[in-house]
């Protein structure tokens, strides 16, 4: 029977080491649009990651994005897509009722001319 109650005890003490008085952590949303920065247009099919974990999301054809089950904290996001250079936003705070964000993309300029361009030789028909 002692050993029945020290078990018990022992349970519940840990359970409320994991709550927050009493009551567990409540899990936000962080969510958002993607544009570019000289258009406004939405970027779609960019990558939003919260750094340092294994979040993430898509963003839609909108340029929107929802990144869920997040625990109420600071996170460091970083947006990347092919055509445009990698951001990263910094101190977003998700809050009681999570966290939206406004996040402008640059498209990544190519520099072409140092890349040689090799053509083909064509011969052309004999008359």
């Amino acid at each position: 029977m002692r050993i029945t109650h020290i078990i018990s005890v022992a349970g519940l003490l840990l359970m409320l080491a994991g709550c927050h008085g009493g009551r567990p952590a409540e899990l936000v949303t962080i969510a958002g649009i993607v544009t570019e920065v000289n258009t406004g247009k939405p970027v779609w099919n960019a990558a939003v990651q919260v750094v340092g974990t294994q979040k993430g999301a898509m963003t839609g054809q909108d340029g929107r994005f929802r990144i869920v089950r997040m625990a109420q904290d600071t996170y460091v996001l970083r947006v990347s897509h092919i055509n445009y250079e990698t951001v990263d936003v910094v101190d977003i705070q998700a809050g009681r009722n999570g966290a939206y964000v406004e996040i402008e993309m640059a498209v990544k300029v190519t520099d072409l001319h140092n890349d040689p361009v090799v053509l083909p030789e064509v011969q052309r028909p004999r008359k």
